[in-house]
């Protein structure tokens, strides 16, 4: 990917897999470098708005936290930046790219990755919070983020189809050596 942060552009691919590039993730990584709409802390919530192309050129002023390679730290950046670079690739959205080769083939067809925080989904659960100055807590306020940021997170599923993703680690049918995506799938390391 062009214009990453200079200590980002040797890191291997599988690290970004593996959680070792040496990144935090979303907040950790940008709230020094962007306020939420209110001044306070970015939270990423319903209440702050980065498009993908925003989040992308704030990451990269983001220098990794450790080496690549030197240890684990979760990080929802680096999946971030894993979808740009398969749509980089692939010269497709995120979206169509995971139903052709992952969603289609393992009979997922109502589940897709959602690129539009604005799409309504028919059926969707919605999350919501206790409002933290409802006097006997009762007020609850919708909990869902407004990001159309792939990569991390936004795939949209129900329990059934979940089960199908789940039988991938026993029967495996996905690709063109379904055992290998299932050895990659339980792999503790990407390679």
């Amino acid at each position: 990917l062009p214009n990453l942060h200079p200590r980002t552009r040797q890191i291997p691919l599988r690290f970004f897999l593996t959680h070792t590039a040496g990144f935090a993730g979303f907040e950790e990584s940008l709230q020094p470098h962007v306020k939420g709409i209110t001044g306070d802390p970015v939270t990423f919530g319903a209440g702050d708005y980065l498009t993908p192309d925003e989040l992308y050129e704030l990451s990269r002023l983001t220098a990794p936290m450790s080496d690549p390679g030197e240890r684990f730290t979760y990080s929802n950046m680096s999946y971030f930046w894993l979808g740009r670079v398969i749509e980089r690739v692939t010269d497709e959205p995120l979206r169509q790219y995971i139903a052709r080769k992952l969603l289609v083939p393992a009979g997922m067809r109502r589940s897709f990755i959602s690129d539009n925080a604005d799409e309504v989904i028919p059926d969707r659960a919605t999350a919501y919070s206790p409002l933290e100055k409802s006097p006997d807590g009762s007020a609850f306020e919708r909990s869902e983020t407004n990001l159309d940021w792939v990569g991390a997170n936004a795939l949209v599923t129900s329990l059934n189809e979940f089960l199908l993703w789940d039988e991938q680690f026993r029967k495996p049918t996905i690709g063109p050596d379904p055992q290998a995506f299932r050895d990659l799938l339980v792999s503790r390391q990407a390679d």
